[in-house]
């Protein structure tokens, strides 16, 4: 089942989990923190219980410049 949260962050587009699929990724500590306006899709995954692990849907990197960086990049780089 790990490829599968792998897959899903790579390819979210090519994931369809019904709600019964999401029940079984909230069982092994997947939390779904970040829903789309409407509440159909899911934007920003997390593993409980984990130091630092997320996935997103959308661009922090296009909200980032050289000297000022999203809050995503800092707190990635202090939980290193």
């Amino acid at each position: 089942m790990k490829w599968f949260v792998l897959f899903l962050l790579v390819f979210p587009s090519f994931v369809l989990v019904g709600i019964q699929g999401y029940n079984r990724f909230r069982e092994k500590g997947v939390v779904f923190s970040g829903l789309s306006p409407d509440g159909k899709l899911v934007e920003i995954l997390e593993l409980k219980d984990h130091p630092f692990f997320l996935g997103t849907q959308f661009h922090p990197e296009f909200r980032s410049r050289p000297t000022q960086a999203h809050p995503l990049f800092k707190a990635f780089v202090g939980a290193a």
